[in-house]
């Protein structure tokens, strides 16, 4: 831009130059050798020759004649310097505003591209890009890359919304389908009304009550609402307490469940029911995916610089895709199994904490989900 800029000065420059030499090369020699004569320095040693009286008249009549030729030298260049002038800077204008047209032009080019897909997009087509033609400069292809990026993350979003609001309605159906269903037996008579048939239409409201839960406690941590009572907890013994909660579960379904602790008491700031939930939805989760037989393990470990909790299993592990979208809301892998809110909430329950959890497979087989906490 700056050279380009600088072209028609340099333009102006050399059109001067040439026109001052042109005119300057059309003037009489005779001139141009008297004009020399007139401005040499002679040297301080040489002594003017006195003229004889005879010639003084002839030589005041050349001395007239220079003087006039002189006059008319300089007029003629300065009519020449103003002729120069005039044409340089007419010709450096229109070059200017020639190179300008087709500078602006190239820049608007990519920025209307940009401005009709921002307008598409704003209308609804999300799958909408920004295409651009030839060479663009490099801050108009950042600017259409970035605006390509922000219509795949809106795109993305939508996608996800929609099959997030697919998703709580199915699992907000079936439990009410279920409870409809019986309550219209019962109504009809086809079911007698007896505590077995209370306790199942009670367990089916525990499922519709933990969902909606599920959904409030996701929505408030991700949007940084959810207010946590913080205070100095024993790890050691929450994670004894929660591990214990699950022994019945794992016992039903012979599982064995397993606790490594450290040797010595560690104590961390958090949220003791909110870090109970996480807990026991890695615990749930393990078991769910570990057949009979096989071993959950939960493991308290301190490092040098941070607290990890690690939940592993003996299951068929994760794959490419689950591993991508374990944490994703409703993701229910291959077995569909739960809401697919759980681990969902994990990881904004931990995020609230300022810590971050991962998954990964055990080189041994199974999945391992670990929580990392900054140092206490």
């Amino acid at each position: 831009m700056v050279s380009v800029s600088l072209l028609p000065l340099g333009l102006f420059i050399a059109l001067q130059s040439w026109s001052f030499e042109r005119q300057y090369a059309d003037l009489n020699p005779r001139l141009q050798g008297s004009v020399d004569r007139t401005t040499r320095n002679p040297s301080r040693t040489e002594r003017p020759e006195p003229a004889p009286p005879y010639l003084l008249p002839r030589l005041k009549t050349l001395l007239e004649e220079r003087a006039g030729l002189t006059g008319t030298f300089t007029e003629d260049f300065r009519r020449a310097r103003r002729r120069s002038l005039l044409l340089s800077g007419m010709s450096s204008a229109l070059l200017g505003l020639l190179l300008a047209g087709i500078l602006a032009r190239r820049i608007a080019r990519p920025i209307e591209s940009v401005s009709e897909t921002t307008r598409d997009m704003r209308s609804g087509n999300l799958s909408a890009r920004v295409q651009l033609t030839g060479k663009p400069d490099r801050e108009a292809r950042e600017l259409a890359l970035n605006v390509n990026a922000l219509a795949r993350t809106l795109e993305h979003n939508e996608l996800e919304r929609k099959h997030m609001i697919a998703d709580i309605a199915h699992d907000l159906r079936t439990p009410l389908a279920v409870m409809q269903a019986k309550l219209a037996a019962l109504e009809d008579g086809i079911l007698p009304l007896e505590s077995t048939e209370i306790s199942k239409l009670y367990r089916q409201s525990e499922a519709l009550a933990q969902l909606i839960d599920d959904l409030r406690t996701l929505s408030l941590a991700e949007a940084a609402r959810l207010e946590l009572d913080i205070s100095e907890v024993n790890l050691c013994d929450l994670l004894s307490s929660v591990t214990e909660d699950f022994s019945d579960a794992a016992d039903a379904k012979e599982v064995r469940l397993e606790l490594v602790l450290p040797g010595d008491r560690l104590y961390y700031p958090l949220d003791s029911d909110r870090f109970r939930r996480i807990l026991s939805n890695l615990l749930d989760n393990a078991l769910k995916h570990t057949p009979g037989g096989g071993l959950v393990k939960v493991t308290l470990e301190r490092g040098l610089r941070d607290i990890r909790i690690s939940v592993s299993d003996s299951g068929q592990g994760l794959s490419d895709e689950a591993s991508a979208q374990v944490f994703d809301r409703f993701y229910k892998g291959e077995r569909r199994a739960g809401s697919g809110l759980g681990l969902a909430i994990v990881q904004a329950l931990v995020r609230l904490h300022g810590g971050l959890v991962e998954a990964d497979n055990n080189p041994g087989g199974g999945a391992v989900f670990r929580v990392i906490l900054g140092a206490a």
